[in-house]
Formats: C-alpha cells, sequence, structure tokens
C-alpha cells in the first residue's frame, strides 16, 4: 500500500484514559430534551400546527436514543455536549447560508473549559427542524466526496479554480471532504467551507489530523473548532438505501500535531449502537480520513476488528472512502487483513482536491500542478447510487473526464522520461482508479489483448515534475511509488505511427478505454 508522509504513532494496546472522549455528562444536571419536528414552511422554528417527526436518531456522540410518536427525545444532561440528529433519507436539513454545513447538530457549553469556550445555558427545549425532501421516495442520488483539501489561504484560488469551479454545474445531492480540510489555520475552516458551498451543495466534514486543535489537552477538546463549523467529529446520515457512517479515525495522544489513527472505545460504542439500527438491505458506506488499513500487513487502526465484527454479518458490501495518503489506491480487504465478512469489504483511498498539497510547477493559470505523488491528477470522485448499486467516476481536475490514466509509450522515453532499466518497448500504464489486484490489458493496432503485468514504480511523470527545473516543490514532497502501474511490451514494430488501446477495470466493475498514438522510430 502507499507510503504515508505524515507523522503517525504506532496503536497501543488497549485503550487508555486519554483515548475516552467523553460529553461529561453529569447525574444532578436536568436532562437535555427536545423535539423533532417537520419544519412545514422552513423558517427553522417550531411554529403552531408543525408536527413532531417519530423514530429518528438522536445522539449526545455517546448515545443514540430515537423520538417518540410526537417527535421527542431525552438525553443526559451535560455541561460540554454535541447533540445532532442521524438525519433520516427521506428528510434533510437546512444548509448554513454561509458554510452550506446542514442544521443537523447544535454544540453546546456551559462553561469556559480549556479549547471549549461558553455558549451560554442550554436550552430547555433543543429542536431540530427537518425538511421533507421533495424526492423522499426515490432510491438514486450522487454525491461528490474528495480527499483532503488541506487548504492554506494563499491557495483559496487554486481550490477554486481546480475544485470549486468544476463542481458548480455537477447534479448532486451533497459534497464531502473526508479530512485535513484546512491546513493547521483552523480559523479558515468556515471560510473553505464557505468557498466550497458557492457549488450550492450541502457540505458534510470527516475531521482529520490538520484539523485538530493541538493545544488541546483531552481528546473531546481536539476536535473543538472542527465542531465550531463541521458539527460532531463522527455521526451518520441516510440517503435512499445508503447508510453513511463518518469516523473520526485521529486518536489523540496529547503531544501537539502527532497523533495516532483508529477509533477510541466511546466511538465504538457509539458505532455499535448506531449500525445496530441499520437494516440489512442498507449499503453501509464509512466516510474517514486516516484509512482503517495503514500498510496492507504492516498496521491497522485502532478498533479495526471491532469494526470488522460490527459489519460481517450484513449480506451487502461495505464500501470504506479515506484521504489522508495524498496517494490513491483501491484494495479488496480479506482475511490477511482480518476481514472474515460474509460479502467484500472495499476500501478506496480517493484522489485529494490538494493532490501533492498544492505544490508543483505552475499551468497556465499561474496556479500549481498539484498532481499527487504517485502521479494521480488532483480531483474528485462523484458517486451515483441507485439502491445499494452505485457508481463511481473519477473527475480528474482540468483534464477531460476520460483521462483515466497515463499511458507512457516508447517513444516518451527518448524525451525526458527514463523507465528504470525497463525494455525499449515497454508500454507504462499508471491507471488511477483501480484496484491493486486489477487485470489491465492492452492491445496494438486492434490487434490481440494481451494481460499487462503489475509494476510498482515511481510514475515517470511526477518525477519530472516535482524533480525538474520547474518543479517549485518543497524539498519534504517525495515523489511515491505508484502502486497502480502495469507495464507491457509492443514487440517489434514498423517504423511510423501505432496506437495502443488500455482495457482498465473501474472500482464499481466497469471496464473502460484509453488509448493513444505514439510514433515506432
Amino acid at each position: 500500500m502507499a507510503v504515508l508522509f505524515c507523522l503517525c504513532a504506532f496503536p497501543k494496546v488497549g485503550f487508555s484514559a486519554e483515548d475516552v472522549q467523553t460529553s461529561e455528562t453529569i447525574e444532578n444536571l436536568p436532562p437535555i430534551k427536545g423535539i423533532v419536528f417537520n419544519d412545514a414552511n422552513q423558517n427553522g422554528v417550531l411554529d403552531e400546527g408543525e408536527k413532531g417527526i417519530s423514530d429518528v436518531p438522536v445522539s449526545d456522540q455517546t448515545k443514540i436514543v430515537m423520538t417518540d410518536k410526537d417527535g421527542r427525545y431525552e438525553l443526559p444532561g451535560a455541561k460540554h455536549v454535541t447533540i445532532n440528529v442521524n438525519l433520516p433519507a427521506q428528510w434533510m436539513a437546512k444548509p448554513n447560508p454561509i458554510t452550506g454545513v446542514p442544521a443537523f447538530y447544535k454544540d453546546f457549553h456551559t462553561e469556559d473549559k480549556g479549547m471549549f469556550k461558553s455558549t451560554g445555558p442550554i436550552p430547555k427545549s433543543v429542536d431540530f427542524a427537518l425538511i421533507e425532501r421533495p424526492d423522499a421516495d426515490s432510491k438514486n442520488f450522487k454525491a461528490i466526496i474528495m480527499g483532503d483539501s488541506q487548504l492554506p489561504e494563499r491557495h483559496f484560488d487554486a481550490y477554486a479554480g481546480d475544485i470549486v469551479d468544476e463542481i458548480i454545474g455537477i447534479d448532486a445531492d451533497f459534497v464531502s471532504i473526508l479530512g485535513d480540510i484546512s491546513s493547521e489555520n483552523l480559523k479558515s475552516m468556515d471560510k473553505i467551507a464557505a468557498l466550497t458551498y458557492h457549488a450550492k451543495k450541502p457540505l458534510f466534514g470527516v475531521i482529520g489530523n490538520h484539523d485538530r486543535d493541538y493545544k488541546a489537552t483531552e481528546f473531546s477538546q481536539s476536535s473543538a473548532s472542527f465542531k465550531r463549523v463541521f458539527g460532531p467529529d463522527y455521526y451518520s446520515f441516510n440517503r435512499g438505501d445508503v447508510h453513511f457512517l463518518v469516523l473520526n479515525t485521529v486518536l489523540f495522544n496529547g503531544k501537539g500535531s502527532s497523533y495516532g489513527w483508529g477509533c477510541e472505545k466511546t466511538q465504538l460504542d457509539w458505532i455499535r449502537q448506531d449500525l445496530s439500527m441499520v437494516p440489512n438491505d442498507k449499503l453501509i458506506v464509512m466516510m474517514m480520513h486516516v484509512p482503517l488499513i495503514h500498510k496492507r500487513g504492516k498496521g491497522a487502526c485502532k478498533g479495526l476488528n471491532e469494526i470488522f465484527k460490527m459489519v460481517e454479518d450484513r449480506p451487502l458490501p461495505t464500501l470504506a472512502l479515506a484521504g489522508h495518503w495524498h496517494t490513491s489506491g483501491n484494495y479488496v480487504l480479506d482475511e490477511s487483513d482480518g476481514w472474515k465478512g460474509k460479502a467484500p469489504f472495499y476500501l478506496c483511498i480517493l484522489p485529494h482536491a490538494c493532490g501533492s498539497w498544492w505544490s508543483g510547477p505552475t499551468d497556465y493559470r499561474n496556479l500549481p500542478l498539484s498532481d499527487q505523488t504517485d502521479g494521480v491528477p488532483n480531483g474528485w470522485t462523484l458517486w451515483e447510487f441507485n439502491g445499494t448499486q452505485y457508481k463511481c467516476d473519477f473527475k480528474p481536475s482540468t483534464h477531460s473526464d476520460t483521462f483515466q490514466a497515463r499511458i507512457y509509450t516508447p517513444d516518451m522515453r527518448t524525451i525526458q522520461y527514463g523507465y528504470n532499466g525497463l525494455a525499449n518497448d515497454a508500454i507504462l500504464v499508471n491507471a488511477f482508479f483501480t484496484y491493486e489486484t486489477a487485470k489491465l490489458e492492452m492491445s496494438i493496432d486492434d490487434g490481440e489483448w494481451k494481460t499487462m503485468e503489475k509494476e510498482n514504480m515511481q510514475d515517470p511523470f511526477a518525477l519530472s515534475s516535482f524533480n525538474g527545473p520547474y518543479a517549485s516543490t518543497s524539498a519534504w514532497v517525495p515523489v511515491a511509488t505508484c502502486q497502480h502501474m502495469w507495464k507491457g511490451n509492443t514487440g517489434k514494430l514498423e517504423t511510423g505511427y501505432h496506437d495502443v488501446k488500455i482495457r482498465i477495470p473501474q472500482v464499481d466493475g466497469r471496464v473502460i478505454e484509453q488509448g493513444k498514438v505514439f510514433y515506432q522510430y
């Protein structure tokens, strides 16, 4: 699997006190009560005649309760707590008019404490206004999901040009960024959300290691700034026949920017409650920052086995989407990873919005190239769900949608690329968004289709981009070994123009073709 370039602490055995996140519930405090209601006039206020909604999960990130027939719920009292609704498929919460984050949560702090700043007393009734979807019974919807934006304000123009401009006209229910939304400037998170919301699509956040408060002295405070903009650091929501489970896989260790990876005990207990309420005929899609598997066979997140056990008896596949690596990868987990489930468990490391941290040579717009260190263009993915079936398209920023691989032909090596000792007739293919075990095939001049061989190596274009004379890249940005590179050979060809076609399996089961014309000298 891909190399991780950020500082990570390996998991400890068991759970220590610092691993346990609490809502600071106090027995002698009054319970938190409220109503989840149908906001018919969409003004956010419970008006006379507006009715409560039954059977809606409401959570304080420790306990999940269901609303009664009148839409009422009750949770334990607390001084510091985030209350949120697990949005049902047929209901939505109104997006914040500036940030686009749906109003599915409320964050309360009755006193100052560390990173928490007092928000005043908790209201006697903590109510949630939901709006019935006009297509409440539809099972078909689209979502825009991308890896890290990791966005300092000096690169807002690059993010606007590469990402926001491209998703404005896309029909999608929501946008989600899989962590490292900011680049440690936590005060800019609301600005990043606001910039993203120019696309006018609700925004669901996922916390990453660079979105944490480094000065926090306990786990619950490490997500204080994130919660201020995006709400709870773990939660769930539903759309169609899909249950989206958003996880916090960044473990607090009290050492500033350092961290471990995994889920602490409180979150695991919450996940168990959440999944127990999801029928077996629903597709589970987990969204997280740090992937569940760190390096295949060499490390896994804390709590992985517990998460596996929670879904291993489900009849449908489980899909886990992550970021963090600044490289892409798609994996079918198996027993060597600890997965023993009935149905497949797919782990997809999505292409990142920021690519290689907004680095590389600049283009005609004077914006950084930003390809990932494995040679994959920065970009985003469009997921289309129809019931429990899905289709996924990788959208490489500033490229045609048909650009799903870089194909290197023999004539290119005479210009600027070296092929690390490969034969002179070598064809290399960097397939951006396929599985590590995929079977790629190639055909020369409409001839016989031949199976290509896996060849993990550095991408020639990435080497040229990051090490060339126009690189303008920080020295700490390395070129990674590409885990989705294949090789083949043309054989003896006559001098002149030829073409090569490549068949590339995609993560959703489709097989696409991409080709290239080259000159044989």
